[in-house]
């Protein structure tokens, strides 16, 4: 009779199965058995699998019936439901097939995690490390053959279908065939009787039973535990002190695993490390498992059972007191990177230390209970399996630290769930980083009973499912060693986690090939100007990653590679020349150069570019694909030359489609200002934004905000009841670094994103011939960009503007960690105080929910966000406004100089020669570069330097003005048309005329801070807002204000006219102007008022009017709803024109007739409103058409064909 350990009630089922399974002969029902245990979506009746297995164990024939058909299957399984049917003692147990895989001597084998054990993944990690201590290493190759094997054979017919819940179901007829001919055929492979011999053990119970012996056969038994058995069996043949060192030796080699990509000096990870004192070797000091460092602080890592009783508490009083007196250095006690010398580290005595104090727990078979605690310290324990999960999963040694921190300052009372720390782990990962999201503090944390391993199929399954496993290249020996994206495309980007600078795109193709272009910041060590190679760099990219898209069927012919892969490294020709690999650079070749080698499954082509001028100029020029499959030729040329085969398949493919239009598009343009390529980007994580969310909802619950939705006026008041302590808040974390520091890193990314917003602008609509598709890609692609730089740069223009107020000297500055952090935050500001001048405006576009933890989202309508993709694409593709009129411009420019000089006391043309100095006409000789586009210099050697440019065109004390006028004072950064609040206005930009953005540049002592596209930016907002009607502010511009009102009111007369003439141009039979009914017959009303543009299409029997507007172009969300309250809700345009529209779609026939028509029956009328702009109404309904001047000469210019 079976035993059991883990099912108490296993027997009951066992005896009801028993009186239906011994009526079956022994064969068919090993198989059927094996069938129904097997299958995928059975995984979670563990309990019900077992006693299947156990009734073969008891078998005693009693019957002969068959099951050699899938029909005779369903009905067996039909017989056995209602007693394997999931109960409520069954837990969903996570169904994973072999997606998970593990390394044993340099090959990966598939493996099950969902057991019923926790910990699985963990603890087959050390599995290796058991085998070597118990010398069985041949015998763990020989049983992962064997159950790795069982999982590649089955894979294709026991698929995963998504479903997540307990059920038992009858296996697919595909699979029990397969179940046929793997015991027919392929179990013959594997020595059934050495495994069965390795299982065996005198303890051994039901659920670890994997052979049944009958008649001197032994069959196999599906039990999907085979590996943590077999790590329970092994286990029992070493000792305590031996356990210690499998837990030890199996966390130090994950380590040098996954930091296999960082092998510099500079590697942050130490293991195992000891602490040297004075840089000397001392045999008394202890060793620790590892010690990391991260931005944060240390951590320290150690073995809780190699202390006993209080000697643990004891050592880390050691570290503590050599970090206390400055004294704590550390060293790798083992020299892995074979260099001289052992590693070394100094922690200062500011640096915060964790520890991470674990013990030597690695079976998942025994029990394990932790009490959380580290002798006599309140420091959280974990086990080795724990530290497993931290090393694999950590996005970097920061996530680890943060966690330690977290797990300290929890903000939960207690932890119910199954496993051990890692499940908590993963939910705290999985929530970004914060598990109580809001200001409630939760009682009790559920952590779930599957939590750790479900993550871990998760894991392979989203990021993994196109690993390379099956190549044997060094590169992807581990991948918990990459961060891995999903991109837009069929592509992933893999990022080295570990040493700096290190990735590629990764691209799968058919028959287990792949295509990796590498990137190696080592290349760029001697590089002047990296910011171009990476222009180059996109580039290529495209054309590889487009080109491979097109031909990756090529792969599917059995004359391609298989199981191959194509890794491809851009060099520098900097690099490339003077570190050996200047052989290939003298062949003949067009634009690029390269080579190849053959290793290990793998080619390796080094590529250089020869000429990138002529590629971009080729590809501009090109009318097909014909030049990108010729570059991707000229790269792959090498590859081609040694593979006969492929190089016929490959320029066959080539051939077919390179008059196919381009996929890859360039455009040619030049910038106003210095510019350097070398930009830092700072992209704030999720974690980041939700502890910004968290003391947000915090202040929310100290204000009493009750939860709820909230919408209108309320929620703007509700924002702004909780703004000042939110803003208080943001200051005192800004406050606590330098400012001058974070003033130049600030202005650096602002930098950035303006020329990035530039840049996109003048990329939309430039690249010709582009594939349909791809156009439309590249447009919603480039809109994107933009649209997300404008909101970030609004962002970094709020933190920037912040930090200039407080104005804070301290000798800390920002980290990176801290630069995003405040990013979030300034994020967050600019987002509730949009929404808060949103519902002040209108009701029904955003609001915002208070959930019951306090947290708030602002939100918005579905049919909301699907108007503002739509108007973007309207902005991007109508955005060039009126037709101009040279002599109008030229007389109101003139005059615009007068204006300005009267209501600033500045010459507006000396002005704006300032402006263009500091843009890119300033001598290098006299300013210092202390960011990428961050210069500093001395403000008179600077004010000399413009008046000696000027020569003669302006006074000192002019220059002087035009200078003091653009140095922002950091006091006036809160003030608003005179009056100074709490918060920065940056709604208010009509009134504001202190803001950074009209006044940037910022005095340090007798030095100024400047960015030169700043400068060009604020030439260019003055310049084109001028031609636009709207000045940069209007506080002290009134003269220049009425200015540009009567300016608009002359193009308002003019775009009648310009409408008319492309009416007249399309031969329309009637086109008027300023068009009065009342003048054609006395009978139409008086308050009826004029026609701006009225045309007739007799053909087409269409009547088109058209009202004509020009109105200001305005910058912020407060401006356009003032904009449109007065428009719509205020003077309503809309209603007086609906009136007309209303009133000729009732007389439509009669007016007709009275223009001398002789057919006017059934005309149809065609509304439009034309604006200098494109504006859609966000107040009401409109019930007519309102479009932009171009996109009306559009509309006009096609209607008669579509009509």
């Amino acid at each position: 009779m079976v035993k059991t350990d883990v099912f108490p009630a296993i027997r009951v089922k066992i005896d009801r199965l028993l009186k239906i399974t011994n009526k079956y002969r022994f064969y068919d029902l090993v198989k059927a058995i094996y069938c129904i245990n097997l299958c995928i979506n059975n995984r979670s009746v563990l309990e019900s699998c077992l006693a299947l297995n156990a009734c073969l164990i008891e078998y005693v024939e009693q019957g002969s019936q068959e099951i050699n058909s899938y029909d005779s299957l369903k009905n067996f399984f039909d017989r056995i439901y209602e007693i394997m049917k999931p109960g409520i003692a069954d837990d969903y147990t996570v169904e994973d097939f072999g997606e998970v895989r593990i390394r044993y001597e340099n090959k990966f084998y598939r493996v099950i995690i969902g057991t019923g054990h926790n910990n699985v993944f963990a603890c087959l990690n050390f599995l290796p490390v058991l085998a070597r201590k118990t010398s069985h290493e041949d015998e763990l190759k020989l049983v992962l053959d064997y159950s790795s094997g069982i999982l590649d054979y089955f894979i294709e017919d026991n698929k995963n279908d998504g479903v997540i819940e307990k059920r038992f179901q009858l296996p697919s007829e595909q699979l029990f065939y397969r179940i046929q001919k793997f015991f027919d055929e392929e179990c013959k492979k594997y020595d059934i009787f050495k495994i069965a011999t390795l299982m065996k053990s005198e303890e051994a119970t039901i659920e670890k039973s994997h052979f049944v012996y009958k008649e001197d056969n032994i069959y196999p038994l599906y039990n999907v535990s085979l590996l943590v058995d077999l790590y329970d069996i092994w286990e029992k043949e070493i000792d305590y002190e031996q356990q210690i060192a499998v837990a030890n030796i199996g966390i130090i080699e994950r380590i040098y695993s996954l930091f296999e990509t960082d092998r510099s000096r500079g590697c942050i990870m130490f293991a195992p490390a000891m602490i040297f004192p004075d840089q000397k070797f001392d045999s008394t000091q202890k060793t620790y498992t590892f010690v990391a460092t991260s931005s944060h602080g240390a951590i320290f890592a150690i073995n809780a059972d190699e202390y006993k009783n209080n000697q643990l508490e004891k050592e880390i009083e050691n570290i503590e007191e050599y970090h206390k007196n400055g004294k704590l250095q550390i060293a790798e006690t083992y020299n892995r990177f074979e260099k001289n010398g052992l590693r070394g580290l100094y922690i200062s005595p500011d640096m915060p230390i964790e520890y991470l104090i674990y013990d030597s727990f690695t079976n998942p078979n025994k029990t394990y209970v932790s009490m959380g605690k580290a002798g006599g310290l309140e420091r959280k324990i974990c086990t080795a399996l724990d530290i497993i999960y931290y090393l694999d999963f950590m996005e970097d040694i920061d996530e680890l630290f943060e966690y330690l921190s977290y797990s300290k300052e929890r903000d939960y009372k207690s932890t119910f769930g199954f496993g051990s720390d890692a499940a908590h782990y993963f939910t705290w990962k999985y929530q970004d980083r914060y598990i109580a999201k809001g200001a409630i503090v939760f009682d009790m944390l559920d952590v779930g009973y599957d939590t750790e391993n479900e993550a871990v199929v998760e894991y392979f399954r989203e990021k993994l499912s196109d690993y390379p496993f099956q190549v044997n290249d060094y590169l992807f020996q581990e991948p918990f060693s990459w961060k891995i994206d999903k991109r837009d495309s069929e592509d992933y980007e893999y990022v080295a986690k570990h040493g700096i600078g290190f990735g590629g795109i990764f691209f799968p193709l058919p028959r287990n090939n792949y295509v990796f272009l590498t990137n190696n910041v080592e290349f760029y060590k001697d590089v002047n100007d990296f910011g171009e190679y990476r222009q180059w760099i996109q580039v290529l990219e495209e054309i590889i990653t487009e080109g491979f898209v097109s031909i990756k069927c090529i792969f599917e012919d059995k004359r391609a590679i298989c199981n191959t892969g194509i890794q491809l490294a851009f060099m520098p020709i900097e690099y490339a020349a003077h570190a050996g690999h200047e052989s290939f650079l003298h062949e003949e070749r067009t634009y690029v150069y390269s080579d190849a080698q053959y290793h290990n499954h793998k080619w390796i082509i080094r590529y250089v570019v020869k000429d990138m001028q002529r590629i971009f100029r080729d590809i501009q020029k090109a009318e097909n694909r014909s030049i990108e499959l010729d570059i991707l030729k000229e790269v792959l040329l090498p590859l081609l030359l040694q593979i006969p085969d492929l190089s016929e398949l490959f320029y066959a493919k080539t051939q077919q489609i390179s008059s196919d239009k381009k996929k890859v598009g360039v455009f040619a343009t030049s910038v106003e200002y210095k510019w350097d390529n070398n930009m830092q980007h700072f992209s704030p994580q999720d974690y980041h934004y939700h502890e910004v969310r968290k003391r947000i909802a915090n202040v929310c619950y100290d204000r009493m905000i009750n939860p709820g939705i909230y919408r209108g006026r309320e929620a703007n008041q509700v924002i702004r009841t909780m703004q000042k302590a939110v803003i208080e808040d943001f200051e005192r974390e800004i406050s606590k670094y330098s400012w001058n520091a974070l003033h130049v890193t600030m202005l650096d990314y602002h930098s950035t994103l303006l020329h990035d917003i530039y840049i996109n602008q003048k990329r939309y609509g430039s690249y010709s011939g582009l594939d349909e598709e791809k156009d439309k890609e590249v447009r919603d692609r480039i809109i994107d960009q933009r649209e997300k730089a404008k909101h970030e740069d609004r962002n970094v223009l709020y933190l920037i503007e912040t930090n200039l107020f407080l104005h804070c000297e301290t000798e800390i500055y920002a980290t990176k960690e801290n630069i995003k952090f405040l990013l979030a935050y300034a994020n967050w500001l600019v987002v509730l105080n949009d929404v808060a001048d949103m519902c002040y405006f209108a009701d029904t576009e955003a609001y915002i929910e208070i959930t019951s933890e306090y947290v708030v989202d602002t939100l918005s309508d579905e049919q909301h966000s699907e108007k503002i993709d739509n108007l973007h694409h309207r902005v991007y593709s109508y955005s060039d406004g009126l037709k101009r009129n040279a002599d109008i411009d030229c007389k109101y420019l003139e005059k615009v100089k007068e204006t300005i000089k009267e209501d600033i006391g500045l010459d507006f043309q000396s002005f704006i020669d300032a402006l263009s100095y500091f843009s890119h006409s300033f001598s290098d000789e006299i300013v210092n570069k202390i960011g990428s586009n961050v210069f500093r210099g001395a403000c008179n050697e600077l004010l000399n330097d413009f008046l000696m440019q000027m020569d003669g065109v302006i006074t000192k004390e002019e220059a002087l003005g035009i200078f003091n006028y653009l140095v922002v004072a950091f006091e006036n950064l809160k003030t608003e048309n005179g009056k100074t609040d709490f918060y920065l206005p940056i709604g208010k930009r009509r009134t504001r005329d202190t803001r950074f953005e009209l006044m940037p540049l910022v005095k340090v002592e007798d030095d100024i801070v400047f960015s030169p596209i700043t400068m060009n930016q604020l030439k260019r907002e003055w310049l084109n807002g001028i031609i636009e009607f709207v000045l940069p502010y209007e506080i002290g511009m009134k003269k220049t204000k009425q200015l540009l009102q009567e300016w608009k009111n002359s193009y308002e007369k003019q775009i009648v006219y310009d409408i008319e003439n492309v009416f007249k141009q399309e031969k329309y039979d009637i086109v008027k102007h300023n068009f009065e009914l009342k003048k054609l017959s006395k009978e139409h009303p008086q308050w009826l008022g004029d026609y701006d543009v009225f045309a007739v299409d007799i053909n087409n029997r269409a009547i088109w009017i058209v009202e004509c507007k020009v109105i200001e172009k305005v910058a912020t969300f407060y401006d356009m709803y003032r904009q449109q309250n007065r428009f719509f809700n205020e003077h309503k345009e809309d209603e007086k024109f609906q009136r007309r529209i209303d009133y000729l779609c009732e007389n439509a026939d009669k007016v007709i007739q009275e223009l001398g028509c002789e057919e006017y029956i059934g005309y149809k009328v065609i509304p439009y409103m034309c604006m200098n702009k494109i504006m859609v109404s966000r107040y009401k309904e409109i019930g007519f058409p309102i479009v932009s001047y171009s996109e009306l000469v559009e509309i006009i210019s096609k209607s008669k064909n579509i009509l």
